[in-house]
């Protein structure tokens, strides 16, 4: 193997590396970007799944007519 080949395949084992840090650290940063959000999804599904406070029987007669 020569010496040049050695330095290019060095050379690109080092850009690998370096583009997996980046790609590594951008993942964390989505993860945790994502957090408050799923955060208020959760919230809102829950409030969805509560009943309301509305008496029995609200809007059982609405007129819908046009």
């Amino acid at each position: 193997m020569d010496p040049a080949s050695l330095a290019a395949g060095l050379a690109a084992a080092r850009t690998g590396q370096a583009q997996q840090i980046l790609a590594a650290k951008m993942v964390k940063m989505n993860a945790e970007a994502a957090q408050p959000v799923v955060a208020m999804l959760d919230a809102a599904q829950r409030s969805l799944e509560q009943p309301t406070s509305a008496p029995t029987g609200t809007g059982a007669r609405v007129d819908i007519r046009v």
